[in-house]
Protein backbone atom coordinates (compact mmCIF):
# COMPACT_ATOMS: atom_id res chain seq x y z
CA UNK A 1 0.00 0.00 0.00
CA UNK A 2 1.42 3.27 -1.14
CA UNK A 3 1.78 5.82 1.51
CA UNK A 4 -0.40 9.06 1.17
CA UNK A 5 1.13 12.27 1.39
CA UNK A 6 -0.15 15.55 3.31
CA UNK A 7 2.01 18.73 2.87
CA UNK A 8 0.97 21.43 5.41
CA UNK A 9 1.80 25.37 4.15
CA UNK A 10 3.17 26.49 7.46
CA UNK A 11 2.49 25.40 10.95
CA UNK A 12 5.65 23.70 10.54
CA UNK A 13 8.64 26.05 11.15
CA UNK A 14 7.91 27.66 15.28
CA UNK A 15 7.98 24.91 17.94
CA UNK A 16 4.54 25.83 19.38
CA UNK A 17 2.47 25.74 15.75
CA UNK A 18 4.80 22.78 15.14
CA UNK A 19 4.31 20.67 17.59
CA UNK A 20 0.43 20.05 16.07
CA UNK A 21 1.56 18.72 12.86
CA UNK A 22 4.27 16.84 14.97
CA UNK A 23 0.87 15.37 16.58
CA UNK A 24 -0.81 14.42 13.41
CA UNK A 25 2.07 12.90 12.16
CA UNK A 26 2.32 10.51 15.12
CA UNK A 27 -0.96 9.80 14.92
CA UNK A 28 -1.21 8.62 11.55
CA UNK A 29 1.66 6.12 10.75
CA UNK A 30 0.21 5.65 7.11
CA UNK A 31 0.85 8.97 5.91
CA UNK A 32 4.33 10.78 5.01
CA UNK A 33 4.25 14.70 6.13
CA UNK A 34 6.03 17.45 4.32
CA UNK A 35 5.72 20.85 6.11
CA UNK A 36 6.44 24.05 3.90
CA UNK A 37 7.75 27.14 5.51
CA UNK A 38 10.02 29.86 5.36
CA UNK A 39 11.08 29.69 9.15
CA UNK A 40 13.30 26.69 10.28
CA UNK A 41 12.07 23.07 10.92
CA UNK A 42 12.73 22.24 14.70
CA UNK A 43 12.01 18.23 13.44
CA UNK A 44 12.23 16.20 11.25
CA UNK A 45 11.67 12.33 11.18
CA UNK A 46 11.03 9.19 8.99
CA UNK A 47 7.34 10.61 7.84
CA UNK A 48 7.85 14.19 8.22
CA UNK A 49 10.31 16.53 6.54
CA UNK A 50 10.15 20.19 6.20
CA UNK A 51 11.05 22.06 2.77
CA UNK A 52 12.89 25.67 4.08
CA UNK A 53 10.74 27.71 1.92
CA UNK A 54 8.00 29.79 0.42
CA UNK A 55 4.86 27.88 -0.16
CA UNK A 56 4.80 28.50 -3.73
CA UNK A 57 8.31 27.52 -4.08
CA UNK A 58 8.26 24.23 -2.24
CA UNK A 59 5.06 23.14 -4.03
CA UNK A 60 7.78 23.20 -6.57
CA UNK A 61 9.57 20.64 -5.66
CA UNK A 62 7.23 18.23 -5.24
CA UNK A 63 6.11 16.04 -7.83
CA UNK A 64 2.66 16.84 -9.81
CA UNK A 65 -0.30 14.71 -8.41
CA UNK A 66 1.69 13.31 -5.56
CA UNK A 67 0.09 14.85 -2.82
CA UNK A 68 -2.93 13.18 -1.35
CA UNK A 69 -4.09 16.63 1.26
CA UNK A 70 -2.43 20.10 0.97
CA UNK A 71 -3.72 21.92 4.03
CA UNK A 72 -3.39 25.99 4.92
CA UNK A 73 -4.51 26.78 8.30
CA UNK A 74 -4.74 30.69 9.06
CA UNK A 75 -1.11 31.28 6.31
CA UNK A 76 -2.45 31.14 2.58
CA UNK A 77 -4.03 34.01 1.78
CA UNK A 78 -2.32 36.37 4.27
CA UNK A 79 0.95 36.50 3.83
CA UNK A 80 3.84 36.47 1.02
CA UNK A 81 6.83 35.23 0.38
CA UNK A 82 8.71 36.97 3.01
CA UNK A 83 6.28 35.72 5.92
CA UNK A 84 4.97 38.70 6.29
CA UNK A 85 1.57 40.37 5.98
CA UNK A 86 1.15 41.63 2.38
CA UNK A 87 0.62 45.72 2.12
CA UNK A 88 -1.28 45.57 -1.50
CA UNK A 89 -4.28 43.57 -1.54
CA UNK A 90 -3.55 42.70 -4.80
CA UNK A 91 -0.21 41.45 -4.89
CA UNK A 92 -1.73 38.56 -1.95
CA UNK A 93 -4.51 37.89 -4.77
CA UNK A 94 -1.77 37.20 -6.89
CA UNK A 95 0.72 34.87 -5.05
CA UNK A 96 -2.69 33.33 -3.44
CA UNK A 97 -3.85 31.99 -6.97
CA UNK A 98 -0.23 31.41 -7.90
CA UNK A 99 0.21 28.78 -4.66
CA UNK A 100 -3.80 27.26 -5.66
CA UNK A 101 -2.88 26.58 -9.27
CA UNK A 102 0.11 24.96 -8.45
CA UNK A 103 -1.53 23.10 -5.66
CA UNK A 104 -4.11 21.45 -8.19
CA UNK A 105 -1.21 20.32 -10.20
CA UNK A 106 0.75 18.31 -6.87
CA UNK A 107 -2.44 17.18 -5.80
CA UNK A 108 -3.48 13.19 -6.75
CA UNK A 109 -6.91 13.16 -8.34
CA UNK A 110 -9.39 13.04 -5.90
CA UNK A 111 -6.94 14.87 -3.47
CA UNK A 112 -7.83 17.81 -1.19
CA UNK A 113 -6.39 21.16 -0.88
CA UNK A 114 -8.12 22.44 2.66
CA UNK A 115 -7.92 26.20 3.63
CA UNK A 116 -8.77 27.02 6.80
CA UNK A 117 -9.39 30.59 7.54
CA UNK A 118 -11.62 33.53 8.39
CA UNK A 119 -14.88 34.21 6.16
CA UNK A 120 -13.46 37.25 4.89
CA UNK A 121 -10.47 35.86 3.57
CA UNK A 122 -12.03 32.85 1.99
CA UNK A 123 -14.09 34.62 0.14
CA UNK A 124 -11.33 37.14 -0.86
CA UNK A 125 -9.79 33.83 -2.59
CA UNK A 126 -13.16 32.63 -4.31
CA UNK A 127 -14.05 35.88 -5.64
CA UNK A 128 -10.73 37.02 -6.84
CA UNK A 129 -9.30 33.64 -8.09
CA UNK A 130 -9.89 31.97 -11.61
CA UNK A 131 -9.64 28.55 -9.69
CA UNK A 132 -8.82 25.14 -11.76
CA UNK A 133 -11.03 23.25 -9.43
CA UNK A 134 -14.81 22.28 -10.45
CA UNK A 135 -17.40 24.33 -8.82
CA UNK A 136 -18.95 21.91 -7.47
CA UNK A 137 -15.98 20.16 -5.94
CA UNK A 138 -15.12 23.18 -3.46
CA UNK A 139 -17.14 23.22 0.19
CA UNK A 140 -16.79 25.53 2.54
CA UNK A 141 -17.88 24.28 6.41
CA UNK A 142 -17.90 26.54 9.12
CA UNK A 143 -15.95 25.15 12.17
CA UNK A 144 -17.49 24.90 15.81
CA UNK A 145 -16.18 26.44 18.47
CA UNK A 146 -14.75 23.42 19.82
CA UNK A 147 -12.91 22.77 16.31
CA UNK A 148 -11.46 25.89 15.97
CA UNK A 149 -10.14 26.17 20.16
CA UNK A 150 -8.67 22.33 18.83
CA UNK A 151 -6.92 23.58 15.34
CA UNK A 152 -4.08 25.74 15.96
CA UNK A 153 -3.14 28.32 18.26
CA UNK A 154 -4.54 30.68 15.19
CA UNK A 155 -8.10 29.51 14.96
CA UNK A 156 -8.41 29.40 18.70
CA UNK A 157 -7.50 33.19 18.75
CA UNK A 158 -9.70 33.91 16.53
CA UNK A 159 -12.51 32.67 18.05
CA UNK A 160 -11.81 33.92 21.20
CA UNK A 161 -11.84 37.61 19.17
CA UNK A 162 -15.97 36.43 18.01
CA UNK A 163 -14.01 35.90 14.51
CA UNK A 164 -15.67 32.89 12.79
CA UNK A 165 -13.97 30.02 11.14
CA UNK A 166 -14.12 28.56 7.89
CA UNK A 167 -12.67 25.46 6.25
CA UNK A 168 -12.61 25.67 2.41
CA UNK A 169 -12.28 22.51 0.76
CA UNK A 170 -11.37 21.38 -3.00
CA UNK A 171 -11.29 18.10 -4.51
CA UNK A 172 -9.40 17.89 -7.86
Amino acid sequence: MAKSIEVHLGNVGYSRLALQTRKQAKQNPHVHFIGIDIHRAIFTRQKWRQIKADYYEGLKKLKDNSASRIVSEMSLGGYNKQGFLFTKQKKLNEYTSKVINLAYQKLKPNGQLQIVESWEVLNLILKTHNSPFKRENIKIDRLSDAESKSRTVWTNTLRRSNIHVFELTMIK
